[in-house]
């Protein structure tokens, strides 16, 4: 009984230590997500119709 005792204390610390972990991970995405769309939502240029319009 002891023995699946530390057994299972050893999970329960494993488990604790990958959820900070994925909890880091998971904030990264978040932000670099949240700065490609900052840059996706960026115009290119100021005169975009005009830009538009030559290229037709």
């Amino acid at each position: 009984v002891s023995a699946s005792k530390v057994q299972l204390d050893n999970v329960e610390r494993h488990l604790r230590k990958f959820r900070k972990e994925y909890s880091h991970i998971h904030e990264w995405f978040v932000k670099a997500d949240n700065e490609i769309r900052k840059i996706e939502n960026k115009p290119i240029s100021k005169n975009t119709k005009e830009e538009t319009d030559w290229i037709r």
